[in-house]
């Protein structure tokens, strides 16, 4: 047998004698507490470690098996293996003989746990080959089965959701094997080191449709994800183009809305705002019915301009000044330098500073995202804080939230002129422009550093290091004197 396929049977032995139920689900969801870890335990177990090779004959699986003191049960023919490799490697179905034999593994002081031995044979010269060599190098069909004891549809889910929601893995196909009367689930986690745990089976016996469904929409094929990520920039144009129509607005106003009606409410081409709004229900924005009419889903509510919060001036900025600065991101990527600037000639406070609709596109957007981290006030400790300070905190809106949640303290909000004085309400601040100027042609190390003197000059511990009870005159020192010095 081949080098690379006799390395693998003894991985797979080595595997199970050294790996438990307990060690396995640690590993591939190490967010479980104990506790918790304790509890599935007791509802499924490993089952089985899987692994494909390619002998040039049957005889040569027999005689690799007896060299390690171990005998197959009868082969079987494999239904989803074979299924897999034939859409991996566009083979035709008849020409995959891929069989499965059970090899049992005694292990000391518990009982045997199995191997599962996917065989394809693949004679010499035969066209087969370029499968056995893909395989080879990749280990796409090596993987571990967790069993479920006793069938439970709410058992069933509750395994899925642990595996794909609070574990690194993702749903990878799955189906019903007739033959055996088995429910198989597969996840996979690309990043794994071990090859074993890249690929898991969660198997139990029966029959649930509504589940394998379900794990089958979740599971895209990596080309498609890949696909998917080079074709963000239409969503985030088609998301920008809703915004600047503000057709969140039109939907909501005119409930039951056709596309030819909405047309004429933004002034738009009936047949190209069809096709967006067809889009912009693939990607969840908008619902069609089959009337033809559109509604919001709750992603298409927050471009409304009452939403709250609402997300349409980052619509706005993330799919026009910046997205064009994005065009240029090369040009960072090879020099250094700012993409913003490259475009547009200058850095973007001083582009939007000149302009005051897109400063106040900006500002509104930077107010629309702060909403978003609201709850910084309910997980940082303010008890007792006296001053916060907002550096580069535009109109305020985070440092309105803090001190709502710390109404004795008082609240200093450190930008640029032309923003302070759109602030409100009306913060303390220092109009220090030249040092700002200064500060934002800093590298990332400087700003470090004047981060750790910051800090230093606060009088914050590590342990402490959201609070700026201390913050004085001396920090403005602090920062200053690093940029005397810069």
């Amino acid at each position: 047998m081949h080098p690379a396929d006799e390395a693998r049977l003894d991985d797979a032995i080595a595997f199970l004698r050294q790996t438990d139920t307990t060690a396995l689900l640690a590993e591939i969801v190490p967010e479980l507490s104990s506790e918790d870890l304790a509890e599935i335990v007791k509802t499924c177990e490993l089952r089985h470690a899987a692994v494909l090779v390619f002998p040039e004959n049957s005889g040569e699986i027999d005689d690799a098996l007896a060299r390690r003191g171990l005998t197959a049960e009868e082969p079987k023919p494999s239904v989803v293996v074979k299924a897999r490799l034939a859409a991996r490697y566009r083979q035709s179905l008849s020409e995959l003989d891929v069989q499965i034999r059970r090899v049992p593994v005694p292990l000391e002081g518990r009982r045997p746990l199995m191997i599962e031995l996917f065989t394809l044979t693949v004679a010499p010269g035969s066209p087969l080959t370029a499968i056995a060599d893909g395989e080879r190098e990749r280990n796409d069909e090596a993987h571990v089965a967790l069993a479920i004891g006793q069938p439970d549809r709410m058992a069933i889910s509750a395994m899925r959701s642990i595996l794909s929601d609070h574990g690194w893995m993702r749903p990878d196909d799955g189906g019903y094997n007739r033959r055996e009367g088995n429910t198989v689930l597969y996840f996979r986690d690309a990043s794994a080191r071990n090859h074993f745990v890249r690929r898991v089976e969660l198997l139990t016996s029966g029959y649930y449709p509504a589940i394998i469904d379900a794990h089958r929409r979740n599971s895209v094929p990596a080309a498609k994800r890949l696909l998917t990520l080079m074709t963000g920039a239409w969503a985030t144009q088609a998301i920008h183009v809703a915004a600047e129509l503000k057709l969140a607005d039109a939907i909501a106003g005119q409930p039951e809305a056709t596309a030819a009606q909405l047309a004429e409410t933004t002034a738009s081409d009936v047949d190209s705002l069809t096709r967006l709004l067809r889009y912009l229900a693939s990607i969840g924005v908008v619902t069609q019915s089959r009337r033809g009419t559109f509604e919001l889903t709750e992603l298409g509510r927050l471009l409304r301009i009452d939403a709250d919060p609402a997300l349409r001036p980052l619509a706005l900025l993330y799919g026009g000044p910046f997205y064009e600065s994005f065009g240029h991101f090369l040009h960072s990527v090879r020099t250094g330098e700012e993409a913003f600037d490259d475009h547009f000639g200058e850095h973007h406070f001083e582009y939007f500073a000149k302009r005051p609709e897109l400063s106040e596109l900006f500002d509104t957007a930077m107010a629309s995202s702060a909403a978003m981290f609201g709850a910084v006030a309910e997980v940082v400790a303010l008890d007792g804080v006296n001053r916060i300070v907002d550096v580069a905190g535009g109109t305020s809106p985070l440092l309105r939230r803090m001190l709502a949640a710390a109404p004795r303290a008082r609240g200093v909000l450190f930008d640029r002129p032309h923003v302070l004085d759109g602030a409100r309400p009306k913060p303390h601040f220092s109009r220090r422009t030249a040092l700002e100027q200064q500060l934002r042609l800093w590298s990332d190390s400087s700003l470090a550093l004047a981060g750790e003197r910051l800090r230093q000059a606060t009088g914050d511990s590590r342990k402490n290091y959201g609070r700026a009870e201390t913050l004085t005159r001396r920090t403005l020192l602090a920062l200053a004197q690093l940029a005397a010095h810069h």
